[in-house]
């Protein structure tokens, strides 16, 4: 598995540095695979008290575009909780670009909505959570939103709903 190197606090000339040592590190000793999905496994007990977001489908948007050959930084997943009409969708596009001097960025947009295809009521709040933290995402009366400029590796979306348990998706990778 690749190390991540830097972050944005970072000299780009001392991540370039970090990410070579690193490529170094994976070949001479790389992480065993059970510590690396050990620690994922971890990873997502992070909010033991939040409900699970099924992940009904993944679209690979520019296969839908060019045909399935293209390789696509681009995927579109599709998360439910619940049952109709009291139902939660949530349908999310992550994208990643190569970004020169910085190295990869992702972009995750979506629409937050209730199974009656309204958007969520007033008091609701949604972040996509990095391993670096939570970046709240500004949810529009139409329950869309965007959250740019995230570093590659595993995220997902928060739902946050007054007197209620949170909502969260499994986590993603986005590289």
């Amino acid at each position: 598995m690749p190390r991540r190197a830097g972050g944005p606090d970072l000299h780009p000339a001392d991540a370039a540095l970090l990410a070579r040592l690193g490529a170094v590190v994976d070949v001479v000793d790389p992480v065993p695979a059970d510590v690396v999905a050990a620690g994922r496994e971890l990873f997502a007990l992070r909010d033991p008290g939040a409900a699970l977001m099924e992940l009904v489908e993944v679209d690979d948007a520019a296969a839908a575009v060019r045909g399935a050959a293209v390789a696509s930084p681009s995927r579109i997943h599709f998360f439910e909780l619940g049952t109709p009409p009291d139902d939660l969708a949530l349908d999310v596009q992550v994208e990643v670009d190569g970004g020169a001097v910085e190295g990869p960025r992702v972009t995750v947009l979506g629409v937050l909505l209730l199974g009656s295809g309204d958007p969520v009521p007033a008091g609701w709040s949604l972040a996509v959570q990095t391993a670096r933290g939570s970046h709240p995402a500004v949810v529009g009366s139409d329950g869309g939103f965007r959250v740019g400029g995230l570093a590659p590796g595993l995220l997902r979306m928060v739902v946050r709903r007054p007197g209620e348990a949170p909502v969260a998706t499994p986590w993603l990778e986005a590289r």
